[in-house]
């Protein structure tokens, strides 16, 4: 399956979203090192996630980094001595495996997270996204505490804010390319399958006990702190001030349409990722979100 857009247009410009997207881009085309495959595996460990570091909470030695094995007592010289393993969960969201992982992410990114943002707004989005990566990487290092590869990629993020839209507007439909037939498939059912398929992505090296986290954690902000405006009319504030005309008996007259109860109700859209890795050089590799 594969996702095209989500038949549910945005009343706002969502410039969170344009800003993560730029963010990713920026940091892919402008700071990380792609001259060789070499340097630029050696950039993913200095700046990456890496499920030992955040485990023993020290950056990874040169004896763990050739043997490929976390030790409890590392000893010996730090690969990076200088590197926060804390800040290293925070970069990973930016950084990106490959052009194909970085251009899919933004396509999922975009398609639904501008209505996600209008939903949540701006704080309650950037909460959203932000934590539920950190949570999507937590994860990953719940399962995985002896890795020593890097984890990079936006999707376990991406899987929160969908976590979130499964709950708040099941019923939206997902244009959706099933073989060669183009479906609108309700959200419930795509997120579902999506979500059903990460358990089938064990053994490879995609990080899908990211994508697991990051869609729960979603699931349940999404479930404890729902929008204030419900699905059948305007944005929260012109909701707010209906409910308040409504108490005194009477319509509130605003010029916008943003206010109009006929408008169409303000909501997600939905896609679903899996990045296939590729991996950077011959004995080293990478987990994908």
């Amino acid at each position: 399956m594969l996702p095209i857009r989500d038949i549910n247009p945005t009343r706002v410009r969502p410039v969170i979203t344009l800003l993560l997207i730029a963010a990713c881009a920026f940091v892919w085309f402008f700071l990380q090192n792609h001259a060789t495959a070499d340097e630029e595996i050696a950039f993913l460990y200095e700046t990456a996630a890496i499920g030992c570091e955040i485990t023993t909470g020290e950056p990874l030695s040169v004896v763990e980094v050739t043997r490929q094995v976390c030790l409890s007592e590392p000893g010996g010289e730090l690969l990076f001595p200088e590197k926060s393993p804390w800040m290293s969960i925070l970069f990973s969201m930016f950084l990106h495996g490959s052009l194909g992982h970085l251009l899919f992410n933004m396509w999922s990114l975009w398609i639904f997270g501008n209505n996600v943002e209008e939903a949540f707004g701006v704080v309650g989005y950037l909460f959203l996204y932000l934590i539920g990566g950190v949570v999507a990487t937590l994860a990953f290092v719940w399962m995985n505490p002896d890795s020593t590869v890097p984890l990079v990629g936006a999707s376990g993020a991406i899987a929160a804010v969908l976590g979130a839209y499964a709950v708040l507007f099941p019923a939206h439909r997902v244009l959706t390319l099933v073989g060669w037939f183009l479906l609108p498939l309700p959200a419930v059912l795509f997120l579902a399958i999506w979500f059903i398929g990460q358990f089938g992505l064990q053994g490879t090296d995609v990080a899908w006990e990211a994508h697991v986290g990051g869609f729960i954690f979603g699931l349940v902000v999404g479930a404890m702190f729902p929008p204030s405006a419900p699905q059948g009319g305007g944005t929260p504030s012109c909701r707010l001030l209906e409910v308040v005309a409504e108490s005194s008996g009477s319509r509130p007259t605003l010029g916008s349409r943003r206010c109009r109860r006929s408008d169409s109700p303000p909501s997600t859209s939905s896609l679903a990722s899996s990045i296939r890795a590729i991996s950077p050089g011959s004995s080293m590799k990478c987990s994908r979100t």
